[in-house]
C-alpha cells in the first residue's frame, strides 16, 4: 500500500514496504507523466520527459499512443477536469486546493467566473491578444473576438465547434489527427480530430496547412503552389 511519508520542496516521498527490486520503476497512481522508482528506503517520484508517459510493460517513458492506460483514461488531477470557467488551471503547492486559476482578460475570481467591471489601462485592448483563436477587434470601449472561419466559438473563440462530417471520420486508434480542408482555396484551414471530436481549425496568420506533415507551416511562393497542386 502506498502512503505519503512527507513532502519536500518539489516532490512527495512515497513509502512501500517491502520495495523490491531496487531500481525497478512502478507506475505513479495519479500521474501518467511520472513514475515511482524503487530505492533502498522506499519509492521516489520521477517525471518523464515532456509529453511522454510511463509504460508499466516496458518500465520506460513512451509516446502516449503506445500506452492505452493513459490514452484512454487520462489521469484525474486538480486541473483535470479544468475547474477554471474562463481561464487556465495551473497546479501549485501554494494553494490548499492544489491549483490556481489564471484568468483570461475580462474575468476575475478564484474560478475566473466573474466578469471584471474594470478594463485594463491600455490604448490597444488586443495587445496582448485575448482571443485564443480567430481575430481580435479593438475600439475605444474594449474588444471583441471574431471567430469566423476559426472552427471555434465563445467570447474568446476558445470553444471548439463539433463537426459531423462523413468524409472526415476520426480514427479510433489515434487521440489526435489532422485532415486537410480541400475546399479552402488558400490552404489555410484544416480539420482536427481530438479524442473523437472533429473541429475545423485555422492556421496562424502567414501559415498554410502542409498536407504531407499535416501541420501548419510558413510557406514560400513555390510551396504555396505545391499546396494548390495537391488540393486540385
Amino acid at each position: 500500500v502506498l502512503s505519503a511519508a512527507g513532502r519536500g520542496a518539489d516532490q512527495e516521498l512515497y513509502i512501500l514496504a517491502p520495495c523490491q527490486p531496487v531500481n525497478k520503476n512502478f507506475p505513479h497512481p495519479g500521474n501518467c507523466h511520472g513514475y515511482l522508482t524503487c530505492a533502498t528506503w522506499g519509492l521516489w517520484p520521477m517525471d518523464c520527459p515532456w509529453v511522454l508517459v510511463f509504460d508499466e510493460k516496458t518500465g520506460n517513458c513512451e509516446w502516449p499512443y503506445l500506452v492505452p492506460r493513459c490514452r484512454e483514461n487520462p489521469p484525474i488531477t486538480a486541473c483535470n477536469p479544468n475547474p477554471c470557467v474562463n481561464g487556465t488551471c495551473a497546479l501549485t503547492t501554494d494553494s490548499k486546493l492544489g491549483y490556481q486559476c489564471i484568468c483570461n482578460t475580462g474575468f476575475i475570481g478564484p474560478l475566473c467566473s466573474t466578469v471584471s467591471l474594470y478594463l485594463p489601462m491600455t490604448d490597444d485592448f488586443c495587445n496582448p491578444n485575448p482571443c485564443t483563436h480567430g481575430r481580435c477587434m479593438s475600439d475605444s470601449s474594449g474588444f471583441s473576438c471574431d471567430c469566423r472561419g476559426s472552427g471555434y466559438e465563445g467570447v474568446f473563440c476558445d470553444i471548439p465547434i463539433p463537426l459531423n462530417c462523413p468524409t472526415h471520420q476520426c480514427p479510433v486508434d489515434a487521440p489526435r489527427y489532422n485532415y486537410p480542408d480541400w475546399t479552402d482555396l488558400n490552404c489555410a484551414s484544416y480539420y482536427n480530430c481530438e479524442r473523437g471530436t472533429l473541429s475545423q481549425r485555422l492556421c496562424p496568420a502567414g501559415q498554410k496547412f502542409d498536407v504531407i506533415t499535416t501541420v501548419c507551416k510558413q510557406y514560400s511562393d513555390p510551396e504555396a503552389i505545391f499546396c494548390e497542386y495537391f488540393r486540385n
